[in-house]
Parts: structure tokens; sequence; C-alpha cells
């Protein structure tokens, strides 16, 4: 099994391992033309980096295998610290998805609710106009006489 050298923690056996000679790889920054050559750059030359070059800083690839990177330097103790921030960040989003949807369904609940209410008023006012009787009207609408006799 592969295993970090600094953490001792193993790879997990989803991962697939490509092996390069990165003392053979000779190209320049500005010579990287594809993503892979940016990559290998990137793992032979990063450590002399602060941050990503701005040929990378815009590829999300290349942002998450530098954070990947400096996860991987963690020591056991602050990866723990990390996985159990992480779980707790993720348990906070999924809490607020969770809210999100509730929220979402009783918006549309008093939505409809509303817009019954206000189907049912514009009948009434019609059937009003056309003469019928309050009591036939609050009966087909669901509306109080008085609400009927209101409108």
């Amino acid at each position: 099994m592969m295993q970090e050298e600094t953490s001792k923690i193993f790879a997990p056996t989803t991962i697939i391992c490509i092996f390069a000679q990165l003392g053979r790889f000779k190209l320049k920054l500005e010579e990287c033309k594809t993503r892979r050559d940016l990559l290998l750059y990137w793992f032979k030359h990063g450590d002399s980096y602060e941050s990503l070059p701005l040929v990378m800083k815009d590829d999300p690839f290349m942002e998450g295998v530098v954070e990947a990177c400096r996860i991987a330097a963690f020591s056991k103790e602050k990866y723990e610290a990390y996985i159990l921030d992480m779980k707790t960040e993720l348990d906070y989003e999924w809490g607020l998805d969770c809210a999100h949807e509730d929220g979402l369904k009783e918006g549309l609940e008093r939505g409809r609710e509303e817009g019954e209410k206000m189907k049912a008023m514009e009948t009434a006012k019609n059937l009003k106009t056309k003469g019928i009787d309050f009591s036939v009207i609050a009966e087909c609408t669901g509306l109080s006489i008085e609400t009927v006799g209101a409108l």
C-alpha cells in the first residue's frame, strides 16, 4: 500500500498512481503548454513558490492540486484537526441546505394558500356581480358570508 511519508496516512485504493521521473522533466514554466506539463512543473518546483504562478492561478484543477499538497504536508495532529473542521463545516452546510429546502417548501405552501384565497375572492366578486346569493357564494368558494359581503 502507498503511504504518505510525513503523515503516515495510507492512500485510498481508489487512487491511481502514475510514476513520473521528475529529474527528466526539463521544461521551464513558460514552456509548459498543457495541464500535464504544468502539473509536472509544479511537482518539481512547487516548493520554491509562495503561491501559484499566474499561468496556473485561474485553473481550478491546479488550485486543487496545491490545496491537496498543502494538506498532505500537515502533521498528523494538524490533519486530524483539519478533518474535524471539515466535518463540522460540511455538517453546517448540510444544515443550511436542509433549512433552505424547508424554507422553500414553506414558501411554496404559503404561496399556494394565498393564491387559492385570491382566486376564491376573485370568483366571489364575479359571482356577487351576477347577483348570486351570498350563502351560495360562501359555500362554493370556502369564504365566510361576512367576507363575501365585504367584497
